[in-house]
This record gives structure tokens, sequence and C-alpha cells, in this order.
């Protein structure tokens, strides 16, 4: 388990899905120690099988939500957007180290390639993002296999170090039902691109 991995769970589950508490996060914090791993490599470890369960049942709740449909099509729309912008001499790939986020996003709303703005605006309407197993003319419809972000953290047991799902049912469940998670080959977004030459 990553620190950086660790941490965002956390940032990513308080901010924008609203599953942790801070007295939950505090208290994962305060488990943590370095141990090593299978590999004798220094690796973040729980101390407590309790602490690290509540871990795994809480953000296996958030690892469906970064390959669903909704994250993989609009992502990749920006991504696309943004390529336009950089293919079109709109933005620079340095500006987009040193913009602000509000920044890119008027330059895009103002771009002179009024099909690039107006599909961006587009987005920002959209109400509904919808799989499919087959290609959808006419709508922004893309197929994208998403990294599956996920940890199997080491947890101390007996004065030794075991992965949690080693030791846990309910943890090996959760890690188990999300590698079986799928979406439809397919995300979509609900509007019709206009012809490139309007």
């Amino acid at each position: 388990m990553s620190a950086d991995r660790f941490e965002y769970t956390f940032s990513s589950g308080l901010v924008f899905y609203r599953v942790w508490e801070l007295d939950e996060i505090k208290r994962c914090y305060e488990n943590v120690i370095i141990a090593k791993n299978e590999d004798g490599i220094d690796e973040l470890c729980f101390k407590d099988t309790d602490v690290c369960e509540k871990y795994i049942k809480t953000i296996s709740k958030l690892w469906p939500r970064w390959i669903d449909n909704d994250d993989k099509v609009v992502m990749q729309f920006i991504a696309d957007i943004l390529k336009a912008m950089i293919d079109g001499g709109y933005l620079t790939v340095d500006d987009l180290y040193t913009f602000s986020e509000q920044e890119v996003i008027d330059k895009i709303l103002n771009c002179p390639n009024k099909y690039i703005a107006r599909s961006f605006k587009k987005l920002q309407k959209a109400t509904l993002v919808y799989g499919s197993d087959m290609q959808v003319d006419g709508r922004y419809c893309i197929n994208v296999k998403a990294k599956r972000r996920y940890v199997i953290p080491l947890v101390t047991q007996n004065e030794t170090v075991v992965r949690i799902n080693n030791i846990s049912d309910s943890a090996k469940s959760d890690i188990e039902n999300y590698l079986k998670f799928n979406t439809t080959k397919f995300a979509c977004l609900d509007f019709d691109f206009e012809p490139k030459n309007k």
C-alpha cells in the first residue's frame, strides 16, 4: 500500500463521495506503522485487523467509482477537449502546469474554435451518462479500459505481518467483489456532437 494511494482514498472519500468522517481518517492514520512486506520492502501496515477491515470496507465503495462509466466518459471527454485545444494552438502543455483549473476552463469556453467551446458547454449541461455494449452513433461514445486501483494492505497479527485478505473473510470478500465489478463496453454522453464544420 503506497502512501499516495493511502492518502487519496481519504481525500476523495471525504471531499467527493462523503464516505469518511474525520475521526475515522484519524483512527486509520494513528493505526498505521511501517513494516517489511513479503519482499523485504518497507510498506505501510495497519496495527489492528478491525481498523484495516473498516478501511477496506469503506474504500471498496470508492473503487468502482474510479472505473465506472461516469468517470471514464467524463475524463476521456476532458482529455479529448484538452488535446483539441493543444492541437489547435489554443493551449500549450506548459499551460496545463501553470494555469489554474479556472483559467483552463475559461480558455476552453472562450476558444476561437466555436466547435470546441460549444462541445465543452454541452458537457457542462449534460445530465446523463449511459452505458452500451455497442457503439452509439451520433453521441460521444467511448471504449476505455480503466486501470483498476485497489489495495490489499498489510496488517500485524501475532507479531507477524500478513495481507488482510489472508486473515479476514470480510476484507477478502470486499476485494473480490470489486475485482468482479464490470461496466458496459461503451460509455456515452446524452448529447449529439455538432458537425465539426459548423
